[in-house]
């Protein structure tokens, strides 16, 4: 929407090992208006990984500077193909 605060630009996303009270979840999200924005920092966070509630986007760019979160080539009113590999624990986006 042209009016949601700057941190809660469009984004879409998909959650997932939720529980039965909807209370912890992880979640893969893309971040199309990130994609290419004239701020490098903003375009490295076009793809980002958390899980809810204890490990949130926050607590990772803390701990873990850009490890669960990278840039990805996408923008708005585009189609974007969007592929998620899993290997046992571990998920990336191609």
């Amino acid at each position: 929407m042209p009016d949601a605060p700057e941190f809660a630009r469009g984004f879409l996303g998909i959650a997932f090992c939720i529980d039965e009270n909807n209370e912890h979840f992880e979640s893969l999200y893309i971040r199309p208006t990130n994609g290419r924005d004239e701020n490098q920092l903003r375009r490295n966070r076009s793809t980002q990984y958390f899980s809810y509630p204890d490990y949130k986007f926050d607590r990772f760019r803390t701990e873990s500077p850009g490890e669960y979160e990278s840039y990805a080539d996408m923008g708005l009113d585009e189609c974007i193909d969007l592929k998620i590999k899993v290997a046992g624990e571990h998920a990336s986006f191609t």
